[in-house]
């Protein structure tokens, strides 16, 4: 297993590497909207992340 730095993700995670404007816009989306993504038990930022990039592969029907 590769780690970044000291970093180790659970087992059954990966880690990716994006563009800090591209993790900022979406960071910035899910402060501004965290109550609302609770609700529908989205309860972190990469919970978030994930329901973003589930929906991409169910719209695209690669789910």
């Amino acid at each position: 297993m590769k780690t970044v730095g000291n970093i180790v993700p659970k087992e059954g995670f990966k880690c990716i590497t994006i563009r800090a404007k591209v993790y900022d816009y979406y960071y910035a989306n899910w402060l501004k909207n965290k109550s609302a993504f609770e609700i529908k038990g989205i309860t972190s930022f990469s919970g978030y992340i994930t329901h973003i990039l589930t929906r991409a592969m169910e719209e695209n029907n690669d789910c």
